[in-house]
């Protein structure tokens, strides 16, 4: 049956080409739309690294020329603890929800670079942001004498850069501009290092975002850089009305400074809404695609059976049941279908194999693959349906008439 099949499909290789085509840019753009859909709905599903609730965004806009920015920045972090509202305030130079985290270079003790994620931090962030340590411990004061920079990783770091072993109180070679060159020559001992202080939970920047590789680096308030963002968490129960008094504390202690206070909830959901719209309009695009190859491929079949009305009739007079000329016409197009997603599956699994999409797991880019073969072969059955149904309802008679 299926040799006889894939005859018929080779003895009509012309007419079922322009349908093969369409098949086959379909479920390309198929398997691309819901790989990105699993993509972020399996990110979506997992947690967060911390809390954002009750937590506040306070961005600051000041002039660049102050020599006594960092000085001002330590006051009004100074004022903030005076607040009874306020339980926890930190500086940060990204904020979630909205930030791209900078992208930080490592390297293990075998040379191999690891591409990751960081944040520059003061101390309180621990608390603001509720994270939870499962080894070692947050900054303090004790880093400011430490030899290299102090850092806390996350668990999927710690576990690619020592194992089971416990990172805490190790160093971390990290990518310096002047070892471009010689860190390929086994000159990474000169880099300067990171030293490991703790280690969170592993960490995400929002809801869509991966897990990957993320390094916390300390920023003392004495340093020369000092970010320029600040979250506070609030206290229990504190209402949206205390954004009003923290603005006129905030602006008594720098004059000529701007202040914007922004709930970290409306960050998340401004960042949901930005990513949904996203979503939508790449599904909106790839349906009208399918919408547009279904009614092409429908009215191919039609204009197929319509041409085959001599050969229906000759069979049906030959004694042919309708329920085997319906299940031809079903069984060719499967073919055809069968044929382009194998010359598809054949591209795209070149991506997972040549490490294109790193970012993507490959269960994922399974699974989109394959939700994107049973959506392609449900498609076709749907498709060809109404077509099979004429070719089977054709008499005998219809032939004679037809020529």
């Amino acid at each position: 049956m299926i040799k006889h099949l894939f005859k018929m499909v080779w003895n009509r290789k012309r007419a079922n080409f322009l349908i093969g085509v369409e098949l086959f840019l379909s479920f390309l753009v198929l398997c691309a739309v819901l790989t990105v859909c699993t993509y972020f709905l399996d990110n979506y599903r997992r947690p967060l690294g911390f809390s954002y609730d009750d937590v506040w965004h306070i961005e600051i806009a000041h002039s660049t020329t102050r020599g006594d920015e960092e000085q001002l920045k330590s006051q009004i972090l100074l004022t903030l603890s005076t607040l009874d509202e306020i339980e926890a305030a930190a500086y940060v130079a990204e904020v979630p929800f909205g930030d791209d985290f900078d992208g930080v270079s490592i390297f293990s003790d075998d040379g191999k670079r690891i591409l990751n994620r960081g944040n520059w931090v003061t101390d309180g962030l621990g608390k603001v942001l509720d994270l939870e340590i499962v080894d070692g411990r947050w900054f303090n004061r004790e880093d400011e004498g430490l030899k290299g920079d102090a850092v806390v990783i996350n668990e999927e770091l710690a576990k690619l850069l020592f194992g089971l072993e416990s990172p805490v109180g190790k160093d971390i070679r990290r990518w310096n501009a002047e070892l471009l060159e010689s860190r390929f020559a086994g000159d990474l001992a000169k880099a300067t290092t990171y030293k490991v202080v703790g280690v969170v939970a592993d960490f995400r920047g929002d809801d869509f975002a991966p897990s990957t590789p993320f390094v916390f680096r300390r920023v003392g308030l004495g340093d020369d850089y000092v970010p320029s963002d600040l979250l506070v968490r609030l206290r229990p129960g504190t209402k949206a009305v205390f954004g009003e008094k923290l603005l006129a504390r905030l602006q008594s202690v720098v004059q000529d400074w701007r202040f914007s206070i922004t709930p970290l909830s409306d960050h998340r959901t401004t960042n949901f809404k930005l990513y949904l719209s996203f979503i939508t309009i790449g599904g909106f695009v790839a349906g009208l695609l399918i919408v547009m190859v279904s009614l092409g491929m429908m009215g191919v079949l039609w204009q197929n059976v319509t041409q085959r009305i001599n050969e229906i009739g000759l069979r049906r007079a030959l004694g042919g049941a309708t329920r085997y000329i319906a299940a031809q016409f079903l069984g060719e197009l499967l073919v055809v279908t069968t044929i382009s997603v194998v010359f598809a599956l054949a591209i795209i699994v070149q991506f997972p194999l040549n490490d294109a999409i790193e970012f993507v797991h490959r269960e994922i880019y399974l699974g989109g693959i394959f939700a994107a073969i049973l959506l392609m072969y449900l498609l076709v059955t749907i498709c060809a349906l109404y077509p099979s149904w004429l070719a089977s309802r054709v008499q005998p008679a219809e032939a004679l008439h037809h020529e």
